[in-house]
């Protein structure tokens, strides 16, 4: 797919994590970069990487409510 504007959340569980919603441009069938985003998202807020397991990335097309694409780190 090519690279196009995505809405990325962060989620801690079940649970929407505060300041875990931004936007990049990226390619959301490209796993390795959707894992990338949460990963230096987790190393920005200061998440220990041993609990990184509990967190996972739901990004979608930049405004819509569109198909969507899921991640863990």
């Amino acid at each position: 797919m090519p690279a196009r504007p995505l809405d990325l959340e962060v989620m801690h569980g079940s649970r929407h994590v505060d300041g875990g919603t931004f936007q990049a441009t990226g390619d959301p069938g490209n796993a390795a970069w959707l894992q990338g985003q949460l990963r230096d998202w987790l190393t920005a807020a200061k998440w220990q990487p041993s609990r990184w397991r509990e967190f996972r990335l739901i990004a979608r097309p930049a405004g819509r409510n569109g198909p969507r694409t899921e991640v863990r780190p």
